[in-house]
């Protein structure tokens, strides 16, 4: 297998630098989640794809919704 290389993200919404303690600790937890899950895969020879399928849905990260508020006039939306 060819060499591959993996990058996080924290999804959909606000990462303050502010954010409590608990929060950026389930945050970081779930970065950590993807990260493993990701190189397990990609070392067992799973697609791209298939990684991002594995980890998009993960609740603390909000990968799934598609979209979010950034302030009253401006709007993001992932492309499906």
């Amino acid at each position: 297998m060819g060499r591959w290389a993996i990058a996080l993200h924290g999804g959909a919404g606000d990462i303050s630098r502010n954010m409590t303690a608990e929060r950026k600790k389930v945050t970081d937890q779930a970065l950590h989640e993807c990260l493993q899950i990701g190189v397990s895969a990609l070392e067992n020879s799973a697609s791209a794809l298939d990684v991002v399928e594995k980890v998009v849905s993960m609740p603390a990260l909000n990968g799934h919704d598609g979209s979010f508020l950034f302030s009253v006039f401006f709007f993001a939306t992932e492309p499906h």
